[in-house]
């Protein structure tokens, strides 16, 4: 009987380790932790030179440290203020171009939301643009049954979309 108690038991640890349920991509993780802006009226964002440089030293800290490697910001591309107008909460959203020269050196932009009072805080990072917002529908990404090629034959594909002389003349007629 101890058996069988040790073997359910045994068949029910596998199911949780190895059928965790449907993960979020990194992408839709990141973005969830970006606050809301729904409640915030967004303003001018008017950052002096020290304080932009603070933000800019702090957030290459922190995104050498998620990211492992060494980073360094070479640009600002964005920067928005939000302001919730009753708990008058503060936060900035600042969107960068950033460099690695780890291995192949390359470039990437990051979106970071910052508080900046009363010390510099990084609430969340993404490599997202500054507006992003995901899709509601992702059924269409989604499908089964479709299986994938890697290539498809041109010859069907123009002989599709060719047009005729006719439908060339009806639709430039149409035009006129």
């Amino acid at each position: 009987m101890n058996n069988v108690y040790i073997l359910v038991a045994l068949v029910i640890a596998l199911i949780i380790l190895f059928l965790p349920g449907q993960k979020k991509t990194q992408r839709e993780v990141e973005v969830e932790e970006m606050l809301k802006t729904d409640d915030y009226v967004e303003k001018k964002a008017e950052i002096g030179h020290d304080l932009m440089n603070k933000i800019v030293l702090e957030t290459n800290r922190y995104i050498s440290e998620k990211y492992r490697k060494p980073t360094y910001i070479i640009e600002t591309i964005a920067a928005k203020k939000y302001e919730h107008p009753m708990k008058k909460d503060v936060f900035y959203r600042c969107m960068f171009m950033v460099m690695s020269r780890k291995g192949f050196a390359s470039g990437f932009t990051i979106t970071v939301d910052i508080r900046v009072d009363p010390g510099i805080e990084i609430i969340a990072v993404t490599r997202q643009p500054i507006d992003v917002e995901l899709p509601g529908d992702t059924k269409p990404y989604e499908q089964e049954e479709v299986s994938a090629q890697e290539f498809f034959k041109y010859e069907l594909v123009k002989k599709k979309v060719e047009v005729t002389p006719l439908e060339f003349k009806l639709a430039k007629n149409k035009l006129n």
